[in-house]
């Protein structure tokens, strides 16, 4: 009987330590956070340089366009990403870890920026009415 409560804890703590594994299809967190941080880019791309200067264009066909080439650079497929995006929504710790990577991928200036526009827009709904109005 004891060697058989040795075993199943042996058991456990091996099942215990096995860590948590991914299903088969999921991008590994750091490639997700790679090909997130390229579709942001692609985004900023199309907003500063494409939208901007030709405003007939479909926004979503050129958008599907250069996520399409962002997926050909990673290796993946538009159906493993979604996938996969879907599996770390249902795991938000995951999730929180795949932000924290793209936030901390940002540069500096664009942090400092970004908490600049961040205040002045807290400090403008701080105002009272009253202030904001012109006779």
């Amino acid at each position: 009987m004891r060697n058989i409560f040795k075993l199943i804890l042996l058991v456990l703590i091996i099942a215990g330590c096995g860590g948590k594994k991914q299903p088969a299809g999921i991008l590994p967190k750091d490639k997700m956070t790679t090909v997130m941080w390229d579709m942001m880019l692609a985004d900023q791309y199309l907003t500063d340089n494409i939208f901007n200067k030709d405003t007939t264009l479909n926004r979503n066909e050129e958008s599907i366009k250069l996520y399409q080439q962002v997926f050909f650079i990673h290796k993946t497929s538009k159906e493993e990403f979604y996938k996969s995006l879907a599996y770390y929504r249902s795991r938000p710790d995951d999730l929180r870890v795949l932000f924290d990577s793209l936030e901390n991928r940002k540069p500096a200036s664009m942090r400092d920026s970004l908490e600049k526009q961040q205040r002045s827009a807290d400090s403008t709904h701080s105002l009272t009415p009253g202030l904001l109005k012109t006779n």
